[in-house]
């Protein structure tokens, strides 16, 4: 378990209790928290993400996991970057997680200045082509290994870009997978998630069963189970990524759509939100 691959030093605390308490049962927050001088219920609220570490506390946890070199400056950056709240300090700091991360782990993160490969939506769908056996370098034969339709220009403009950055098989980005921090999800490539869910409805129209699988779900929760879901399709979206990748024969490029939204909310919750709202604006 590296630190280089986390984007939040709670979710590493967390990870990290549960690997322990896989190899000792009888490991426990009460345990966890004798060995970093904190109380059961403090170790509960950063695992929990309901609370950050002290910058007194961070050190205890360091030593006790056995932080070092460059594993420990990265944790401590996580540390930083979390518990920043002023954009600026924020994408600085990020801008070092990216440097850190260089050589440590196998996949590619994105930044601002690879906002091409988000350009369109068939980008990385060709991306991931090129990594089908017998894949030709030209429109034609892409063009008919898409089950959506594109213009020659279109795949060439692609191609180009997609050669010029690395991101065929072959290049210097071999064998990685191309990765968007959670932190920057939010603004680099939202219009690519919107093209995303226009093919997916495309997809409804244009593609058998067979080619395709939906599902969906309407459901009143709690605001914790809300935040638990998001939780864990965020889990589960990294999961995913790991178990699909790597294959050395692949036949198929696919897409994976997830949305989460809120659709209403109660009256007494939107009244809370707009009082805090209005406040913030004075």
């Amino acid at each position: 378990m590296q630190t280089f691959s986390y984007f939040d030093y709670r979710d590493y605390i967390r990870d990290f209790y549960e690997s322990r308490k896989q190899v000792n049962r009888k490991f426990s927050l009460a345990a966890f928290a004798r060995h970093v001088n904190q109380s059961k219920m403090s170790v509960k609220y950063v695992i929990d993400k309901k609370r950050h570490l002290s910058k007194k506390s961070l050190q205890s946890y360091c030593t006790f996991m056995n932080l070092q070199g460059q594993e420990k400056k990265y944790f401590l950056l996580l540390f930083e970057f979390c518990k920043s709240e002023v954009l600026e300090e924020k994408n600085e700091i990020f801008e070092k997680l990216l440097k850190s991360k260089e050589g440590k782990i196998k996949e590619v993160y994105l930044e601002l200045s690879d906002l091409g490969y988000f350009a369109h939506w068939y980008y990385p769908v060709i991306a991931e082509l090129s990594y089908l056996d017998g894949f030709q370098k030209n429109s034609d034969w892409i063009r008919n290994s898409l089950n959506f339709s594109l213009s020659k220009k279109q795949i060439e403009e692609a191609l180009n870009y997609l050669e010029e950055n690395n991101f065929l098989k072959g290049s210097l980005a071999l064998d990685k997978q191309v990765k968007v921090p959670d932190e920057l999800r939010s603004y680099i490539y939202k219009n690519y998630v919107l093209e995303s869910i226009e093919m997916s409805r495309r997809s409804i129209d244009e593609l058998s069963i067979d080619k395709r699988e939906s599902f969906n779900l309407t459901v009143s929760v709690s605001n914790e189970k809300y935040q638990l879901a998001q939780n864990m399709i965020r889990n589960f979206r990294h999961e995913l990524h790991e178990v699909l990748s790597g294959d050395d024969d692949c036949d198929h490029v696919i897409q994976v759509n997830m949305q989460l939204f809120e659709m209403a909310q109660s009256l007494k919750l939107k009244k809370e939100n707009n009082k805090k709202d209005s406040n913030y604006e004075h």
